[in-house]
């Protein structure tokens, strides 16, 4: 098992657990045997208010080789300790007992150079301190790319900080931007680099820490890295498993799971990259089940990982956890229906700038988490109180509270996106002949292998969309002519539906759709008709070889599954029509190509890196949404073409990679 790949993500340094918080780390230096290994294990601070506690100790751990925990040494004194199959470690609170505890564990690598770091469990009674303190950080990347981490992920931090380079590295770039750096290697440079940086709060206290870089070569001929997971349900209750999200292979060579083994209480049904796992009727405890992937055709290129799955009991007789039994808030869930979609955007623009208390432990995992009620409902009065209509139904504000930090802003949208299209159970209607219509205009005739752009009305000067605060559909198209990674949506803030402050969404799914809402923050209705903005996206080449039917090819777009919801929360289904137009073909064809790109790290700050196999050749374009191209580079034939991002807007832009043998496309997003 290769362990030292997770440093990439440094940035998301957190302990696996499934209540708790991690709120500090230190670190010790002592080996147990004398080689030119490096091994360090580090202190973990464990805020828990849970009986249960899952522990990835080893995610702020660094050694120059594999290694594991050999032992736990010391302690505990209020509880058990056990190591886990999955690498972590796991604790149990005596029966009755949520007290401070502490115990340590051994790591050792595979040149026998050893090391000990406590972990600190400690209750809700006790305060992080009031000064920061820093601690040094690990971090790995690839050679010829570029990492942006925030240092603090182990940091003591108390209210606002500040963070400054102390001392900048030997052998690479240095930025700061807020409290996070970007460092970029110098060209052909690999092994260790080092800087040192300072944080400070508002009272002048500050403290130092080093930052140690490991450089690596990308393998010549390809690498496979697959790193432990971690999943949460209940009883009964499936759960789907991203397995190969925290996995790194070479881009260059296409990534095959290989084999899944069974575990001994549940059934896991494979997907392309994700899994389905579904636990024995009645079962609930750990379950165990690993997996092996490969790139290329030789086992140097293999490698397995363990996924532990908790089936936690839902009902409330356990002593081991509590789940929300009632009231519980899905992260994402917005409207409270059972589904995370683009409807639930409309949900938050009706609460947007309500407050109310924050969710204790809140995060955006798809659970049930416990929620105090606020005193704000959003949606129409049912019926049984004299209210009436189809409505997004009535519920209480804190539902749109998506992330639980006690604001509905437009930073809820994140749980959205990462919780689309899942459920815990309820749906829909049609829409009346008479509703108003939505529609797309596009020209008569389009050409193969360019941008395309077709307005989005709503409404027509015979049907008039009367008090409406927003908008949700999903738009379809024939992924033969259209490809999927182009769409976008400019929502125009000047029309009769816009606001500066409204909030817009997308959310491309497979298959030729793309989910769509637009919607007021403002609480106030609006009336009228025409346009509301603008879908772009990319026509294909070549349509002529795909085209099966000796007809003229005809592109073809249209909604569906579209609603407007007023600012009581009442929802009118609207009509839609399908927008048609000629493609003009006879250009010079190409064969579209499968050909592997990856983009490192996405998004990006100040720059990324695209990789291509090696001794491609071709050419990288960047595009902004609304088809303009923005960046243009010939393709690096090292397999590495680093990309300044510097002079560009925030926002979201397609790469396309253009090859003799065809294209590539992704979307890539540059925030600050």
């Amino acid at each position: 098992m290769k362990t030292v790949s997770k440093f990439t993500k440094k940035a998301l340094l957190a302990l696996t657990l499934t209540l708790g918080l991690l709120f500090a780390t230190g670190a010790h230096e002592t080996t147990c045997a004398q080689t030119d290994s490096t091994l360090v294990a580090v202190d973990d601070y464990v805020f828990a208010n849970s009986a249960f506690l899952v522990i990835d100790v080893l995610s702020n751990d660094y050694s120059d080789s594999s290694f594991t925990i050999v032992s736990i040494d010391c302690g505990p004194s209020y509880g058990v300790a056990e190591l886990s199959p999955s690498g972590g470690i796991t604790y149990y609170f005596n029966t009755g007992a949520i007290l401070n505890d502490q115990f340590c564990y051994v790591i050792c690598n595979t040149n026998t150079v050893c090391d000990t770091a406590m972990v600190y469990i400690v209750t809700d009674s006790i305060a992080p301190p009031p000064v920061p303190v820093a601690y040094n950080d690990y971090v790995q990347l690839m050679a010829g790319t570029t990492v942006v981490f925030s240092p603090l992920s182990n940091d003591v931090t108390s209210g606002t900080v500040t963070i400054t380079a102390s001392s900048m590295p030997m052998n690479g770039t240095l930025t700061t931007s807020g409290t996070s750096f970007s460092y970029t290697p110098n060209p052909g440079f690999s092994g260790e680099d080092v800087f040192t940086y300072t944080i400070c709060n508002t009272s002048g206290d500050c403290s130092s820490a080093t930052v140690y870089l490991f450089i690596e070569d990308i393998t010549p001929g390809g690498f496979t890295i697959a790193n432990n997971d971690v999943a949460t349900t209940y009883t009964n209750e499936p759960v789907i498993i991203d397995i190969l999200g925290n996995d790194t292979w070479d881009p260059a060579l296409v990534l095959t799971i290989v084999s899944i083994t069974n575990p001994a209480n549940g059934t896991v049904t494979p997907g392309d990259v994700a899994v389905y796992y579904t636990p024995n009727p009645g079962f609930t405890g750990v379950d165990y089940f690993s997996y092996y992937i490969c790139t290329g055709n030789t086992p140097e290129y293999c490698d397995s990982a363990i996924v532990t799955v908790y089936v936690m009991p839902s009902d409330s007789d356990t002593t081991i956890v509590t789940p929300c039994l009632w009231g519980c808030v899905w992260p994402g869930d917005a409207d409270n229906n059972g589904i995370a979609n683009n409807y639930d955007v409309l949900a938050i623009g009706l609460g947007y700038d309500l407050a109310g208390p924050a969710r204790t432990d809140a995060s955006l995992n798809w659970v049930g988490q416990d929620a105090d009620d606020w005193s704000d409902y959003l949606g129409s009065v049912p019926d049984s109180l004299g209210g009436g209509g189809t409505t997004l139904g009535y519920f209480n504000a804190k539902y749109a509270d998506c992330n639980g930090n006690g604001a509905i802003n437009a930073e809820d949208t994140v749980a959205v996106s990462v919780n689309y299209g899942l459920t815990h159970g309820k749906t829909g209607s049609d829409a009346d002949e008479d509703a108003p219509m939505l529609y797309f205009n596009l020209p008569p005739v389009v050409e193969e292998d360019s941008w395309v752009s077709a307005d989005v009305l709503l409404g027509e000067p015979g049907t008039m969309v009367n008090n409406i605060h927003g908008i949700a559909f999903t738009f379809n198209f024939d992924t033969v002519m259209v490809d999927p990674a182009s769409v976008s949506f400019s929502f125009d803030t000047d029309s009769w539906l816009g606001s500066e402050s409204n909030l817009s969404f997308t959310k491309n799914l497979s298959g030729g759709l793309t989910d769509a809402a637009y919607t007021r923050t403002d609480h106030n209705n609006v009336s009228g008709y025409g346009k509301i903005g603008t879908v772009h996206f990319f026509v294909i080449d070549n349509i002529d070889g795909k085209n099966q039917s000796g007809e003229a090819p005809l592109l073809q777009i249209w909604a569906s599954n579209a609603a407007t919801v007023n600012a009581a929360g009442q929802l009118v289904q609207l009509n839609t029509q399908t927008a048609s137009a000629d493609i003009a073909t006879g250009l010079t064809p190409h064969t579209p190509a499968n050909t592997p790109i990856a983009v490192y790290p996405n998004p990006a700050n100040q720059w990324f890196t695209v990789f291509t196999n090696a001794g491609q050749t071709g050419q990288i374009t960047l595009y902004s949404l609304q088809g303009q191209s923005v960046f243009t580079s010939a393709v690096s034939s090292t397999g590495t073409t680093a990309i300044d991002t510097r002079q560009l807007a925030p926002g979201m832009y397609l790469l396309q990679l253009q090859t003799p043998t065809g294209f590539s496309s992704q979307k890539i997003q540059v925030v600050r």
